[in-house]
């Protein structure tokens, strides 16, 4: 078809979008709370909520697009985040064991309704907040349990030598002729091999000295009791092994305190731990270094537990520090133990951690399988919050695992177009954005296309606005958005729901009651089916079959993403993309689009930001 035929049917298609009745509502609330007349529908988590990472807790407001945390289906890389301001009332859920998660009204949590009578049935479901179901002890036949991945079955489990370069982060003198490092370049003091083999023994004394460990600059001083022989003893050994002197000394009661002479070590321990009390916590860089380590993992606990740890059947571990407090919980899970945590505020002194387990102990209130920890809600409340709220987009399982359990992350609908509507759109995109944006939108539709969740989300959603980058020319079915009649909205709100009744991601909403039309008048079942019927025939008359006016196997009522891969990639590789996305792995896939895109951007003759091939460039993709 040439280009006159294409720009009458790009008029006919801009005169039915222009005959539509306007509407109000959309633009004007998507961005507002919803006690000043906004849809309120972004669903996200306060700033400090702790989302777990194969690096180490971490806030959401510290995630950013690339990292990868854990989700009830692996390891998953975070797609994009997004934040906003929002002055309106929130959710507080709280759950056996201490934890808690604060988020929006609308954000759903992986959960299961249990009863007395059935604790295990594991049918798990996207639940909003709101209703959750709460209920303490045995006192209500139903609440809601959440889940709770055991993480450890993602872990790598590895086993070998954890090899640091302490000249990588210590500020030190590096002699190069022996390997060496010293405090200064007077070569003085305890010599320290610059590369150290982090075994057992040292994940230990961190351990130690994260519970009982102070610095200064020329030696460390772990504080025990006086009786505690056996810890002495091993610190001594420790500091034998590292060739540094180790004195004690009895100080006030029974308390006794033992001494590593080296500035490295000391300085070492700081990077690893920090000085302060209330602001202990194991470095990030160290604690991704053995993240997958189960044996350094237990060492590190064994020996934090020696000097702030209690013997008996409620396994508890103290701190002033709340960050730690969370790497100490974050550690047992990767342990497969669950543990609560507690805090307490005493007046004029430092706020006081508690981390418990009762795991131990004839009976525990959580539900505990090969996969996954179950922790009952016991407390669901309101209260008002202005400021700033988070949320990330995960690829794959679009969930992810916080402190206090699995909760889903935001979705826009992906809409399905029409071929003439998806050209109309291709050619806006092409005339108004650079080559570096459609590169990106191109990787979008991929990883998209290869997802294997229901609800993939809009690939032109602009998350810095929260708008749509190619609203001008959206199509049919944007523009009838929340003008739908009731009754045939509800009819395929059915349909869906009835279709993808075993797939507990899918997540339809009900319809938005904030848009209408401008003149306040009311479209019905008549004037959609019309509207649908003047789009086929723009299609048709552009030369499309009437019996592949469909969303059938080889219709063309398909999505953005499946639209662009069709219009970049030859028919031989998107036959290897359906095989790929029914048959492979998260890995291949991975492989599949970084090859892919290295394709796009030799066919976009890699050199996109030189102006001379600019046009050239986008004639191939037209």
């Amino acid at each position: 078809m040439n280009e006159k035929e294409v720009n009458k049917t790009f008029q006919a298609l801009e005169n039915l979008y222009r005959s539509l009745p306007s509407t109000k509502g959309c633009l004007e609330h998507i961005n507002k709370p919803r006690e000043e007349g906004g849809c309120g529908a972004w669903c996200c988590l306060l700033p400090d909520q702790i989302v777990y990472t194969p690096s180490g807790p971490r806030t959401i407001q510290d995630i950013y697009a690339g990292m990868k945390v854990y989700t009830k289906g692996g390891v998953k890389r975070v797609l994009r985040s997004k934040s906003k301001l929002i002055n309106d009332e929130i959710v507080v859920v709280k759950t056996g064991y201490g934890r808690c998660i604060k988020l929006t009204k609308e954000h759903q949590v992986y959960c299961e309704m249990v009863s007395r009578k059935n604790r295990a049935k594991g049918e798990f479901d996207f639940v909003e907040s709101v209703k959750l179901q709460e209920g303490r002890g045995q006192n209500k036949e139903y609440k809601h349990y959440i889940y709770f991945p055991k993480i450890s079955q993602f872990a790598q489990r590895v086993y070998s030598p954890v090899l640091l370069d302490l000249s990588d982060f210590l500020d030190v003198y590096n002699d190069e002729e022996t390997g060496n490092i010293f405090n200064t370049y007077r070569k003085r003091g305890v010599v320290f091999n610059r590369i150290v083999n982090f075994d057992n023994d040292w994940a230990w004394i961190l351990g130690l000295y994260l519970a009982e460990g102070t610095c200064n600059d020329s030696a460390v001083e772990f504080h025990i009791n006086y009786d505690e022989k056996n810890i002495a003893q091993r610190i001594r050994d420790f500091a034998q092994k590292i060739n540094a002197r180790c004195t004690g000394k009895v100080t006030k009661g029974k308390s006794y305190t033992v001494n590593i002479f080296s500035s490295v070590f000391s300085k070492f321990m700081t990077f690893a731990g920090n000085k302060l009390c209330y602001k202990k916590r194991i470095n990030e860089y160290i604690l991704s270094r053995i993240i997958d380590y189960p044996n350094i993992l237990q060492n590190i606990h064994d020996g934090y537990y020696a000097g702030d740890g209690t013997k008996g059947d409620l396994y508890t571990i103290t701190t002033t520090s709340k960050w730690l407090a969370e790497q100490i919980l974050f550690i047992n899970i990767l342990l497969d133990r669950f543990c609560g945590i507690c805090a307490s505020f005493p007046e004029k002194k430092l706020p006081f951690y508690a981390c418990y387990s009762n795991s131990n102990a004839k009976f525990h209130n959580y539900i505990e399988t090969d996969e996954y920890f179950a922790i009952p809600v016991v407390d669901v409340s309101y209260e008002l919050y202005s400021g700033p709220v988070f949320d990330i987009e995960v690829e794959d399982e679009h969930s992810f695992c916080t402190s206090a359990g699995e909760v889903h992350n935001c979705k826009q609908i992906q809409p399905s177009v029409l071929y003439v509507e998806f050209l109309y759109t291709w050619k806006y995109i092409l005339d108004n954005y650079d080559l570096d944006w459609i590169v990106n939108l191109i990787e979008k539709a991929l990883d998209s296309y290869l997802s294997g969740v229901v609800n993939k989300g809009c690939i032109f959603l602009d998350f810095s606005s929260n708008l749509c980058s190619q609203h001008e020319t959206r199509p049919l079915s944007c523009r009838e958005y929340s003008i739908t009649p009731e009754e045939e909205f509800n009819r395929k709100l059915v349909q869906l729901r009835i279709h993808y009744k075993d797939r507990p991601d899918a997540i339809f909403r009900d319809q938005c009651n904030l848009v209408s039309t401008e003149d306040g008048s009311k479209v019905t079942a008549k004037d959609t089916n019309k509207w649908w019927q003047e789009l086929k025939t723009i299609e048709e008359n552009f030369g499309i079959d009437k019996k592949r006016i469909s969303d059938d196997l080889g219709g063309t009522y398909r999505t953005y993403p499946e639209h662009i891969l069709m219009k970049v990639f030859s028919s031989q590789m998107i036959d290897t993309l359906q095989v790929l996305k029914q048959y492979g792995s998260e890995q291949e896939k991975h492989m599949v689009v970084k090859a892919y895109m290295e394709h796009v951007k030799v066919k976009l003759g890699k050199i996109i930001h030189d102006p001379k091939n600019n046009s050239d460039s986008r004639n191939l993709l037209r």
